[in-house]
């Protein structure tokens, strides 16, 4: 016998069983039809809309700068999100795939066409597990850099299975009226 403890075991499948419930994010029961929101993120049974709203005016040197409000839909299985700034959003899935938002506030700044000048960018993370400065770009799976005007997306490493399914997603990007 493996456990002379029967409650050891108990507590072990427990223990298996709530670990692989909550592995992503925006996991929901069946049963709940209503969205959740946590934090920036509205979460549906079948989709997340995240919505970006505040009214903290950065500096720099003595210039104010305005962050702007935006909303997007993205894929469910989020395992991650991370908010840096007012211009990075960066959003982490199975396999190392992500879909980074980067927003131009000043207007003026040419936002990098290449994907290491993205990722390497000003961008300061958290000291998290997620960090995709970090995780290495598979030449298996498929990245694209696209520009709108006063925003640019990433997608990185994207598997070709989910590939349509993350480019339809950037679509729904669309600016949100700013209150302040």
């Amino acid at each position: 016998m493996l456990f002379k403890n029967p409650f050891i075991y108990i507590i072990l499948v427990f223990a298996s069983v709530s670990a692989s419930c909550s592995r992503y994010i925006d996991a929901v029961a069946k049963k709940d039809k209503l969205p959740k929101t946590v934090g920036y993120l509205t979460i549906y049974p079948d989709s997340n809309v995240f919505s970006y709203k505040t009214s903290i005016t950065l500096t720099k040197d003595k210039e104010k700068i305005y962050p702007r409000s935006f909303k997007i839909a993205l894929p469910k299985d989020l395992k991650y999100y991370e908010v840096v700034g007012s211009t990075h959003f960066v959003f982490y899935y199975d396999n190392n795939q992500s879909v980074m938002v980067v927003v131009d506030l000043e207007g003026n700044t040419p936002v990098a066409e290449e994907i290491d000048q993205i990722i390497q960018s000003k961008l300061t993370l958290t000291k998290s597990k997620f960090d995709i400065k970090r995780i290495p770009l598979n030449v298996k799976y498929k990245q694209l850099v696209v520009k709108k005007k006063g925003v640019t997306f990433l997608l990185y490493n994207i598997a070709p299975r989910n590939y349509d399914l993350f480019v339809n997603y950037l679509s729904s990007f669309s600016w949100q009226l700013q209150s302040l």
